[in-house]
């Protein structure tokens, strides 16, 4: 089975401050980290899908669960829209009488160190930018 843990140097220090943000700061820092490296992966796997009309690689979408749904902070898919989603597991996987073309998952596989390292930044930047703001909230 392959290993999928990857370490983030600093890590640590972005989840004390995230705590220390207020609970919807930290949801919108974590959704815009998150949704930054999910870009890197929606790039790659629209650069790798099989064209014929070109519907499925458009319909190939970054999304999150509605605000009514149980949504953890950073829940971010990439993934295929509707109609297209009906057939596009077809193409991934394959059938008994056709093969396999995966696009998603070796998109994941290739991009993962990049999606980490977009991510941790982004978290960086945005725990910093967070706070900044706070700051200049309580002064006045």
């Amino acid at each position: 089975m392959a290993d999928n843990t990857n370490r983030v140097r600093g890590l640590r220090d972005v989840q004390q401050a995230l705590k220390k943000l207020p609970d919807k700061v930290e949801q919108r820092v974590l959704d815009d980290a998150v949704r930054a490296g999910a870009q890197v992966i929606l790039k790659e796997a629209k650069a790798r899908v099989r064209v014929r009309s070109g519907a499925l690689k458009r319909s190939i979408a970054l999304g999150a669960l509605a605000a009514g749904q149980r949504r953890r902070p950073g829940q971010i898919f990439v993934g295929v829209k509707e109609p297209e989603s009906e057939r596009a597991h077809l193409l991934e996987f394959g059938t008994r009488y056709a093969r396999a073309f995966p696009f998603l998952r070796p998109a994941v596989d290739t991009r993962r160190r990049a999606f980490i390292k977009k991510v941790a930044d982004m978290l960086g930047k945005g725990v910093e930018r967070e706070a900044t703001k706070l700051g200049r909230g309580r002064r006045r």
